[in-house]
C-alpha cells in the first residue's frame, strides 16, 4: 500500500479545496454568542453567576480531579477535564469573547475534516474517494450543533485527539529510532486527551483494533496484525492500554467522591429512559437508534431538543411502536451481520459498520444510562462511517483494468448518477447549515425558533416563554407555557413558570391553581423546583389576602432555600406590606415579621 505519508503527499492537492468548501458554511458562526448549555459550562462569568472552573485558571490536578459540573453543582456522572480546561485557557487568554470560542470550534472541526481525509487515505482508498468522504464529513448538517454550540467542544476534541492517536499509531510501522518512541508516547498522550475530552471517545481504542484488522486483510489474511512494527508488542499495547487504565482510574476516583446514584434532581425531561427499565427502556432506545440512523443519512430536519415527548415511550408488545422497534432492531442486526461477514473481502465496509455501531452503542442507553436521550452533537463521530461508505462507493464505481466496454458503460452511468445524487445531498446540507447557524445567534433566537418549529418540545416552549417574560411580553409567555404543559403535563417547571406568568398578569387566583397543580407532576421534576413553587404560592396567597396559607408557604420555602427567598424582591415587598397592614390580624403581622427576620438570618445554602 505504501506509507501513509507518501499517500498523503500524493493526494495533497485536494485538501485546500476541502477546507475552503467547509469554511464557507462554518464561518458565520463567529457572529454567534453563548447559547443554551454554553452559558453554564463554557462561560466564566455570566452576570452574577460565576463558574470558578472557567473564570479562574487552576493547576492541572484540579481539573483532572473535578467532574464536568464542578463549577455548577456538587455532583455529576460526567468526567471531561480536558474540555473544561480548554474553556478555562480561553478565558484566561482572551476572556469570555464568544467569537474566539466559536473560532476554536471551527478550526477544530476543520482539523477533524482533514483527519477524516487522512484516515480514509490510510485505509488505501483513492485520493478522489478520500476527498469526497472528507467533504461529506465536513458538510454533514448533523454537525451543526457540535460546531456552532461551544459545548460541542467535547465531541470535537474527542474526535481530533482520537483520530490523531490512531494515525500516529499507524505510523509506528514506518519510522525507527528515537522518533519511534516519541511517536508512541505522543499517540498514548493523544488517546488520553481524547478519553478525557468525552467519555464516548474510549471507542477509539477498539476502533484502532478494527483499523489494524482491516489493513491486515488488505495486505492478506496471513499478514501480521502489526506489519513491520518497530516497537515490541508489549510497548505497542501500552500505547493503548496505559491511557485507558489511567483514564478509568482518574474517573473512578473523582466520581466516587461526588456521585449520587439516585439524585432526585436528575433531569427526566432530557432523558426519560434514565429511570426506565425493560421494554420501555430498550424498545424506546431502539426507536431513538432508528431515528438517528435516518438523520445520519438525511440530516435535513434539525432540532436543539429531543427531550421528553419527542420520542414515544414503548409500553408493551401490543404498542404499535414496539413493531417499529423490532424493525429497527432487525435493521441494525442486518448491518452488523453484513459488516462482520465482509471483514475479509470488503474490509472498508467492516470498518464503517464497526465505526457506526460502536460509537452509537455507548450512547444508546442500552448498557449505560446517558444524560440525554439523543442529541445531534453526540452523533459527530458516527458520520465517519458514512464518509467511509461514500469513499468506498466512489472507488467501486471506478473503471478496473479488466473491465469490458459494457461494464465500463454501466459504471460510468452509475458513477454519474451517484455523483449527481451526492452533489444534491451536499448542496442541501450546505443550505441547512447556512440557515441553521443564525438560529444559534443567541438564546432568544434559538428558543423562540425552536418553540415555533418543535411543537412537542415543552422544554423549548418553556425557555421561549422566559425570553418573552424578560421582554415584558407576559401574554406571549403565558401562551407558550400553556402549550408546554399541554405537551407535557408532568413538567413541574412549566407549571411553576405559568403560575409566575399569571402573577405578572395580575391574576393571582389562576396563578395559585397552576402552582398547586405543579405538585401533581413527576416527583423528580417537583423536587427540582419545590422551593420556587412554595415561594410563588406564598406570593399568590399574599395577593389574594390568604395570609395564613401565605405564611405557611413562605416558611416552607425559606426553610428549604433561604437564599432563593431572599433574592425574591417581590416576595419581600409583599411580606413587608403585610407587616405594615394595620387591617390584618396582629398575630399574623408578628408572625410575618419573625419569618422575615429568620429568613435573612439563615445560611444561604439550600437544604
Amino acid at each position: 500500500r505504501g506509507s501513509l505519508a507518501h499517500r498523503v503527499r500524493r493526494a495533497g492537492r485536494r485538501w485546500p479545496l476541502i477546507v475552503l468548501r467547509c469554511r464557507v458554511t462554518d464561518l458565520p458562526a463567529i457572529a454567534n454568542g453563548f447559547t443554551m448549555d454554553d452559558r453554564a459550562f463554557a462561560l466564566g462569568i455570566d452576570g452574577a453567576r460565576v463558574n470558578p472552573m472557567v473564570s479562574t485558571l487552576h493547576d492541572l490536578p484540579t481539573y483532572f480531579g473535578a467532574h464536568y459540573y464542578a463549577g455548577i453543582t456538587d455532583s455529576s456522572e460526567l468526567y471531561r477535564p480536558v474540555t473544561i480546561l480548554s474553556y478555562a485557557l480561553r478565558h484566561a487568554l482572551v476572556g469570555d469573547r464568544a467569537w474566539v470560542a466559536h473560532l476554536v470550534n471551527i478550526l477544530l472541526h476543520l482539523g477533524c475534516v482533514l483527519l477524516t481525509w487522512r484516515l480514509l487515505l490510510a485505509l488505501s482508498l483513492t485520493s478522489g474517494g478520500a476527498a469526497l468522504g472528507a467533504l461529506v464529513f465536513g458538510l454533514h448538517a448533523i454537525h451543526s450543533e457540535a460546531v456552532v454550540g461551544i459545548v460541542g467542544r467535547a465531541e470535537l476534541l474527542g474526535f481530533a485527539s482520537g483520530a490523531s492517536a490512531v494515525l500516529l499509531f499507524l505510523r509506528l510501522q514506518d519510522i525507527r529510532g528515537l522518533r519511534l518512541w516519541l511517536t508512541g508516547v505522543a499517540a498514548a498522550l493523544l488517546f488520553f486527551v481524547a478519553f478525557c475530552s468525552k467519555e464516548s471517545a474510549v471507542c477509539w481504542a477498539p476502533f484502532l483494533l478494527v483499523m489494524l484488522h482491516a489493513l491486515r486483510m488488505q495486505d492478506g489474511a496471513d499478514a501480521p496484525l502489526l506489519p513491520r512494527a518497530r516497537l515490541p508488542v508489549w510497548s505497542s499495547s501500552l500505547v493503548l492500554i496505559a491511557p485507558l487504565l489511567l483514564f478509568f482510574y482518574l474517573r473512578h476516583e473523582t466520581l466516587a467522591a461526588v456521585a449520587t446514584p439516585d439524585d432526585p434532581t436528575l433531569d427526566y425531561l432530557r432523558n426519560p429512559l434514565y429511570y426506565e427499565d425493560g421494554l420501555a427502556r430498550y424498545g424506546t432506545a431502539l426507536l431513538v437508534q432508528g431515528y438517528a440512523l435516518l438523520q445520519t443519512l438525511f440530516p435535513f430536519s434539525l432540532s436543539a431538543d429531543y427531550s421528553h415527548a419527542f420520542f414515544p415511550i414503548v409500553t408493551s408488545l401490543s404498542d404499535p411502536w414496539s413493531w417499529l422497534s423490532l424493525l429497527v432492531a432487525a435493521t441494525l442486526l442486518t448491518m452488523l451481520v453484513v459488516g462482520l461477514r465482509s471483514h475479509r473481502r470488503q474490509p472498508i465496509l467492516f470498518v464503517a459498520t464497526c465505526c457506526y455501531l460502536g460509537f452509537s452503542f455507548v450512547l444508546s442507553n442500552f448498557v449505560v444510562r446517558t444524560g440525554t436521550i439523543y442529541g445531534e452533537r453526540t452523533w459527530y463521530t458516527q458520520v465517519l462511517a458514512l464518509s467511509l461508505l461514500v469513499a468506498w462507493t466512489h472507488d467501486r464505481l471506478q473503471d478496473a483494468p479488466g473491465d469490458r466496454p459494457p461494464a465500463r458503460t454501466i459504471k460510468e452511468r452509475n458513477r454519474t448518477l451517484a455523483l449527481a445524487a451526492l452533489g444534491i445531498w451536499l448542496g442541501v446540507c450546505s443550505l441547512v447549515l447556512l440557515r441553521r447557524t443564525p438560529v444559534w445567534r443567541s438564546n432568544a433566537t434559538l428558543f423562540v425558533h425552536e418553540a415555533r418549529h418543535q411543537p412537542r418540545s415543552a422544554r423549548m416552549k418553556t425557555a421561549a416563554a422566559a425570553i418573552h417574560a424578560a421582554r415584558g411580553e407576559h401574554g406571549a409567555a403565558r401562551r407558550e407555557l400553556e402549550l408546554a404543559v399541554t405537551a407535557d403535563p408532568g413538567y413541574a417547571e412549566a407549571w411553576n413558570n405559568l403560575g409566575v406568568a399569571f402573577l405578572n398578569l395580575d391574576e393571582p387566583a389562576r396563578a395559585r391553581d397552576c402552582l398547586e397543580r405543579a405538585f401533581d407532576a413527576r416527583p423528580r421534576a417537583v423536587a427540582h423546583v419545590r422551593h420556587m413553587l412554595e415561594a410563588n404560592l406564598a406570593l399568590a396567597c399574599l395577593r389574594l389576602h390568604q395570609y395564613p396559607q401565605a405564611l405557611d408557604w413562605y416558611e416552607r420555602a425559606s426553610s428549604r432555600h433561604p437564599g432563593y427567598v431572599r433574592s425574591r424582591k417581590d416576595l419581600d415587598e409583599a411580606l413587608h406590606a403585610l407587616v405594615q397592614d394595620r387591617s390584618a390580624p396582629l398575630p399574623l403581622r408578628h408572625r410575618a415579621s419573625r419569618l422575615g427576620r429568620a429568613t435573612w438570618a439563615a445560611p444561604t445554602s439550600p437544604r
